[in-house]
């Protein structure tokens, strides 16, 4: 499906159904359904200008990266931004296309595109400010990619809140979810790609775009750098915590060993000095002291309760218990 949605020199939008009727306006914005290969054979009859094959087919790619080319008629930007549904286990992106012409916009997205979406409904109702209707493509491609930009922050709260719960499970001596854990840290570094690769884009078509970005533009899309970089930060930081919390979930675990072995030792060392008693007494011999003693068990019994204690005493004094 192709939206052609026209604005008119008061600002106002509106959704235009003759395609002819372009020339009376200022800017045009082309919303296109990538489900719909041949969109470009479509608008063709009603624009003047030529789009590289290999850009077409790249509006096309589902899984291309963040992206940005320039030529002499046009400027093209490919944006990743989060699908819809998208959840921290699960973090599902998709591109959008856009083509920057001098007063012309095309988008190329998926049919449930939310930020495209929002964007059109927005303008279509009026329901931005005055000063925040675009004029140019750039100021509407701006737009579109605050939304997208603005997803990704919100992502922070619940990846803190998911921190938390992993923070809680690793100190504990039986966590077996490993799996659940290396899938997080997975999502985390494709998000670390993708706000690194969203950066790039960004910085690589504000400083090689043929137009020129008025004072007001330059400061929103220095502002959308700025936002990618506070969820790149934020993410960053995140893996670092889940390392940090990976070792001390190992140090736990090794001193719970240590704690057992030092246990087991002390346990081996009251005993060993019992066992030897034992066994001289268990010997085969005729004659030996304190057997013919009717007493002589209870002797025995007692000396060897009373080295057991003395060692727990000792264990106890130089607190090694």
């Amino acid at each position: 499906m192709i939206e052609i949605i026209a604005f008119r020199k008061d600002g106002k939008a509106q959704i235009l159904e003759d395609p002819t009727d372009i020339i009376d306006f200022p800017l045009i914005w082309f919303d296109i359904d990538r489900s719909q290969p041949n969109w470009y054979e479509a608008i063709k009859t009603v624009i003047e200008f030529e789009i590289d094959e290999k850009h077409l087919l790249d509006s096309l790619n589902e899984l291309h990266p963040s992206f940005f080319d320039g030529t002499q008629g046009y400027d093209m930007v490919i944006f990743r931004g989060l699908c819809q549904g998208a959840t921290v286990e699960k973090l599902k992106t998709e591109q959008t296309a856009f083509f920057l012409f001098e007063h012309c916009l095309i988008t190329v997205h998926s049919q449930d595109n939310l930020a495209v979406q929002t964007v059109k409904k927005r303008l279509l109702s009026n329901g931005y400010k005055t000063h925040h209707l675009p004029f140019q493509p750039m100021a509407l491609m701006h737009q579109i990619l605050d939304v997208m930009v603005t997803q990704f922050l919100v992502l922070r709260e619940p990846l803190s809140e998911k921190l938390d719960s992993w923070r809680l499970r690793l100190v504990h001596n039986n966590f077996r979810e490993w799996a659940s854990l290396i899938n997080h840290k997975r999502q985390l570094r494709k998000l670390e790609i993708l706000g690194e690769q969203q950066v790039d884009t960004l910085m690589g078509w504000r400083e090689e775009t043929r137009e020129v970005l008025d004072e007001s533009l330059m400061v929103r899309y220095n502002d959308l750098v700025e936002h990618v970089h506070r969820v790149l930060n934020h993410v960053k930081n995140l893996q670092n915590e889940i390392e940090f919390l990976i070792q001390l979930h190992f140090s736990v675990q090794s001193q719970r060993t240590n704690q057992t072995i030092v246990l087991l030792t002390l346990v081996s060392i009251v005993f060993l000095p019992l066992n030897l008693i034992a066994s001289i007494f268990g010997m085969n011999f005729a004659q030996l002291p304190l057997l013919e003693n009717s007493y002589g068990f209870f002797y025995v019994l007692g000396s060897m309760g009373l080295l057991a204690g003395s060692l727990l005493w000792w264990f106890k004094w130089n607190r090694w218990l």
